[in-house]
């Protein structure tokens, strides 16, 4: 499935921001996985075998359900959607839960922690909060175990 696939590559000699925004432009239009037109889009879905696929990119800073929701924060949100994209094209799989409640609490710490959802702002002042917030969604041991924590 990915050997036709053009991936991206970091490079040494761009800055943080550089090598963000291409990794965002590569995964915007060369994957394929979910979709090739529907990057505005803020839920997304594709079949895994039989199972339906669903990433809702919503936050968890206001309440929502599977039909009312805020978006992730920009300019988080395309670095969500890029990382997605990447990941599912590498690994298919039938749930990707488990990864979206590990990046709504990482937007989380950012925003605590800097004022804003910027991925180039992670520094140990945002593992600190990510640390608190990872305690305080996921109060269950498995639960934060599953989300990568």
């Amino acid at each position: 499935m990915t050997s036709n696939v053009i991936r991206f590559t970091p490079k040494a000699e761009l800055t943080g921001q550089q090598n963000l925004n291409e990794f965002i432009i590569s995964s915007r239009t060369h994957l394929t996985a979910f979709g090739t037109d529907n990057w505005d889009e803020n839920k997304w879905d594709t079949m895994h075998g039989k199972r339906k696929v669903v990433v809702r990119f919503s936050t968890n800073l206001k309440p929502s359900n599977s039909y009312h929701y805020e978006p992730i924060s920009a300019p988080f949100l395309d670095f969500t959607k890029a990382y997605i994209r990447n990941l599912y094209t590498d690994k298919p799989v039938a749930n990707l839960q488990r990864h979206m409640e590990a990046i709504r609490v990482l937007e989380e710490a950012l925003i605590l922690a800097t004022g804003k959802a910027d991925i180039l702002l992670l520094d140990g002042t945002v593992l600190e909060r990510l640390d608190e917030v990872f305690h305080r969604q996921l109060s269950d041991v498995k639960a934060r175990n599953k989300a990568g924590y």
